[in-house]
């Protein structure tokens, strides 16, 4: 019942929130696209950044929504026939002006052959999205981030996301996973974020019935990888 009761409580306030940043953000894209009066080069650079930090606090409250439904036993998944491949071009052009910006290059290592998934493709997408943006945040200029696909066996297919940034100090690893873990990083400290994305994309694989980890090196990168589960075609028999 007390579980309920939070995330009712999280709910409603969350509902004002997003109410009122998507308020916000619809304001900020009116300027961008000059519906109120051209403008400065500098003034637009500005309004991005804005729009930018508007997006940032919509993610963390969605993130907190989402685990606060987890905990009330809420959370579910709707699993269907997908294409990777599509989801994947998805997430890659999606974020692609992030890592851009960042002076990231994304690539993706995924075969035409690769097996249809039986996955809940908004959840899945989720997952994809939180492990890309991390490789992004945490890979300097000039880095690779690259998602990559391939079949394990009948029964599962192995995602993976690698980077080349400066990967998870041992003192880190134990607590990756563990929500709101926040590591000393300097990058982490300036990219902000509360520290839920990694402990969703656990919970959301293992839900599909997958398991996920990582493997790093200081200095050379990270590579997380989960497994989802393959679309079985049942033959049935007169």
């Amino acid at each position: 019942m007390e579980n309920t009761v939070d995330a009712n409580f999280v709910s409603v306030v969350s509902h004002e929130l997003r109410t009122s940043l998507n308020s916000v953000q619809g304001f900020i894209d009116l300027l961008m696209h000059g519906q109120v009066g051209e403008l400065t080069e500098e003034q637009y650079l500005y309004l991005g950044y804005a729009q930018e930090a508007v997006q940032q606090l919509i993610s963390i409250v969605e993130d907190i929504v989402f685990m606060a439904r987890a905990d009330a036993g809420e959370f579910e998944i709707r699993q269907e026939e997908v294409h990777f491949q599509t989801l994947a071009a998805q997430v890659i052009n999606n974020l692609q002006r992030q890592a851009l910006k960042a002076g990231v290059t994304l690539h993706q290592d995924i075969p035409s052959s690769l097996p249809v998934l039986y996955v809940d493709p908004q959840r899945m997408k989720q997952v994809l999205d939180s492990l890309v943006i991390n490789a992004i945040k945490f890979t300097p200029s000039g880095g690779v981030v690259t998602l990559s696909a391939h079949y394990k066996d009948e029964h599962f297919v192995r995602i993976s996301v690698s980077d080349t940034g400066c990967g998870i100090t041992a003192e880190d690893r134990p607590y990756v996973f563990e929500r709101f873990f926040q590591s000393n990083n300097d990058l982490q400290s300036r990219m902000g974020g509360c520290g839920l994305g990694l402990t969703i994309a656990k919970l959301i694989v293992e839900q599909h019935g997958g398991t996920i980890g990582f493997g790093t090196v200081v200095n050379e990168g990270t590579t997380f990888y989960f497994t989802v589960p393959l679309m079985v075609h049942t033959t049935h028999y007169p």
